[in-house]
């Protein structure tokens, strides 16, 4: 069986996530926004209870794992940019086709606008589109 955590395929949670925000393009020093809305949102709704040590410990326990996100998504950033057929961040595609798979489905075919290669997908990998 997989290891604790992990889904059917063995992606852990933690590469889970990572992948997922690699794909929607998420930036290291966005995690500081996200950590201080976190912090406001707690001491909102719990009130008193989140005590100055309160906020300090959940602080110190949200920079660990936004690091832990940080340089895994990097290391994956990395790895696709180099890559034949890779790349960092948005790139710009073209539909080139539409199949009609039946009456409720659609296939579209897209090609990068800029005449390059694609990477082959791997299984638990996202693709982020906007």
């Amino acid at each position: 069986p997989p290891p604790p955590g992990s889904n059917a395929a063995g992606l852990s949670m933690v590469e889970r996530i990572a992948q997922k925000h690699v794909s929607l393009n998420v930036r290291p020093e966005e995690y500081a926004v996200v950590g201080g809305y976190l912090l406001g949102a707690m001491k909102e709704v719990l009130g008193s209870a989140v005590t100055p040590t309160v906020e300090q410990e959940w602080g110190k326990a949200y920079q660990f794992l936004a690091q832990v996100f940080i340089t895994r998504e990097a290391q994956i950033r990395e790895e696709k940019k180099n890559v034949d057929g890779g790349w960092e961040g948005w790139r710009d595609f073209v539909v080139t086709s539409k199949v009609a798979e039946s009456s409720n489905i659609s296939s579209f075919y897209l090609h990068p606008a800029d005449g390059g290669t694609v990477p082959i997908h791997k299984a638990g990998e996202y693709i982020g589109m906007r």
